[in-house]
């Protein structure tokens, strides 16, 4: 996953990485959002989405340390 910055005018870019994979939890194996993360990403805020980044990037930080 890669980092995204964001600027006051620049909008929160989806992390897919074409990589969609589900794994038991319904989490993104590419992406690290939740299926309802990606469902609903279109209608998000900017602030909810900059949450939901923090949480892939938690979610990437615990898969690789438990591969």
């Amino acid at each position: 996953m890669t980092q995204h910055s964001n600027s006051s005018q620049d909008p929160v870019a989806s992390p897919c990485t074409d990589d969609c994979v589900l794994d038991a939890q319904n989490i993104c194996r590419g992406c690290y959002r939740h299926i309802n993360e990606i469902a609903g990403w279109g209608h998000r805020s900017e602030h909810d989405k900059l949450a939901i980044l923090a949480k892939c990037r938690e979610r990437e930080a615990a898969a690789s340390k438990h591969p």
